[in-house]
């Protein structure tokens, strides 16, 4: 663990929650100035910022990963079909029942697995660009990022892309339940879920399943140790988990990009071998889930501080991912910079299934722009740009000019 361990109440963090670039100017003063624990006011959530003690968080049979029902309880959700959509999936579980289900399809998600997907992800990059030139300017998020992740996980879930579309509405609706529901959209994040599961047995049912898919394999084997509900939560759960989060990887990447313009210029000179790093790099840089939350399921210890039972605790990904411990010049955005233990996607039993899948997909958008578009340029100053966290950081809106003028 991290010594000397010095733990401070910070008020700052609860009156930034509303804007994601403040609270996370907040944190790196924090971690900058020797703090590696933060309490809030009340000692109700303790965050890590250092990042040995936030493996030992995310490691630890102590802290329970399945926050998730707890969220829902607290929006008023108990029942119905978004809480028995969450309570069959496998975030919403821990240990044994956790692994299960991540199990039986764990396999398709290695690098090798993800990698036979690249050529459908990088023609679904090229058909997407495609449709944008001529047009000025180009918003990526609703063109490229959303669309492409979405198309790439139907892909690799096996939904026909004909439904993609269908599809990505109702899993941006669903996936609002990852944070704490506002009262006014609980009954449509509700109606998403009934949408989502409703398709998936309308597809199982039609047999239109993509063969040679993840979830035309569940169902061709009898011995996947899955119930007909939780298979269907998988699959569902597959195409939404990382949608948000990767579509604004993609959008906030391409922005970072042009604020250190050094870093396009490097990436279109050599897409190749840059576009991996430039990913790895965003996702460091500006990690879309500003924490990895745990809850402690008794009393615990974690970082030099006592953690009572009941108290959520969180890895605060803004400081873990700028941890000089791990990275020289931590707070310099480098598309060079070899890979890390970033945290991005987590750590432990519940490192995030879908991190190949969400890097190809951020990789290939990139790579693609550089490529085919190398002078693009964004058509709003970045710090203009809608910079949102719901429950997800980052841009919901990037204008951009593919083919400037060169005046």
């Amino acid at each position: 663990m991290s010594e000397p361990t010095k733990i401070t109440v910070s008020e700052e963090l609860g009156a930034a929650a509303g804007d994601p670039l403040a609270r996370r100017a907040v944190v790196n003063r924090l971690r900058a100035e020797g703090h590696t624990v933060v309490t809030d006011p009340a000692h109700l959530a303790i965050q890590f910022l250092a990042a040995d003690d936030a493996e030992d968080l995310l490691a630890s049979r102590d802290f329970g990963a399945a926050v998730a029902m707890s969220m829902l309880a607290l929006a008023g959700v108990t029942d119905g079909p978004l809480h028995d959509l969450w309570a069959d999936m496998m975030f919403g579980k821990d240990g044994d029942e956790h692994q299960r289900i991540r199990r039986t399809v764990s396999k398709r998600f290695t690098p090798r697995a993800i990698e036979r997907l690249r050529p459908t992800v990088e023609q679904i990059a090229d058909d997407l660009v495609s449709r944008c030139e001529g047009e000025d300017p180009v918003d990526l998020w609703s063109r490229l990022s959303v669309p492409l992740v979405a198309r790439a996980a139907c892909a690799a879930v096996g939904f026909p892309d004909d439904d993609a579309e269908r599809v990505t509405e109702a899993a941006l609706r669903v996936g609002r339940a990852f944070g704490l529901l506002p009262a006014d959209v609980v009954d449509d994040t509700a109606a998403a879920a009934e949408e989502l599961v409703a398709y998936v047995d309308e597809l199982i049912e039609s047999d239109r399943v993509v063969d040679g898919s993840i979830l035309a394999d569940l169902l061709a084997d009898d011995d996947v140790p899955l119930s007909a509900s939780e298979t269907r939560a998988l699959a569902a759960n597959l195409v939404f988990g990382g949608l948000e989060s990767t579509a604004k990887a993609i959008t906030s990447g391409i922005a970072l990009l042009h604020d250190h313009r050094e870093g396009w210029e490097a990436l279109v000179a050599d897409p190749a071998t840059l576009a991996p790093t430039a990913a790895a790099e965003t996702l460091r840089y500006f990690p879309p889930a500003p924490a990895v939350l745990r809850m402690a399921t008794e009393d615990a210890e974690c970082g030099g501080a006592q953690v009572p039972a009941n108290t959520l605790a969180a890895a605060s990904l803004d400081a873990v991912c700028r941890d000089p411990a791990l990275f020289e010049d931590p707070d310099d955005f480098d598309v060079t910079r070899t890979p890390g233990r970033h945290f991005a996607f987590g750590a432990g039993p519940h490192y995030c299934l879908g991190a190949n899948l969400a890097l190809l997909a951020i990789e290939v958008a990139f790579a693609t722009l550089a490529t085919r578009h190398p002078r693009l340029e964004l058509a709003a100053p970045s710090h203009s740009l809608p910079w949102v966290e719901d429950p997800f950081r980052g841009l919901v809106s990037l204008p951009v000019h593919l083919d400037p003028d060169p005046a």
